[in-house]
């Protein structure tokens, strides 16, 4: 899904690539907290973009819970409008 985004010459967060640009930046850097690193990069951008508005597109394994959690305690301007696009993929195994 996140594929059809960044072909779609959309601004799109992936975690998975966000992750391996801190390993690069950061040898040595193990992968589980890079991967935590990217989950939070991912994280303080949904908040900024409720916070502040405009638009934010990401692909992530957080769950709804987390992104409603956060659009609830973090609403967005009056008059902002908020749309998510969840989409669950097959598990590809």
């Amino acid at each position: 899904m996140g594929e059809a985004v960044l072909t779609a010459e959309s601004e799109c967060f992936n975690r998975d690539l966000a992750a391996k640009r801190l390993i690069q930046d950061n040898p040595g850097l193990p992968l589980e907290e890079a991967n935590s690193r990217a989950r939070q990069l991912g994280f303080d951008g949904l908040l900024r973009a409720l916070e502040n508005g405009g638009t934010y597109a990401f692909e992530s394994t957080l769950g709804a819970r987390s992104v409603t959690k956060a659009s609830i305690s973090s609403p967005p301007p009056i008059g902002q409008l908020v749309g998510a696009w969840l989409v669950a993929e097959p598990t590809r195994h």
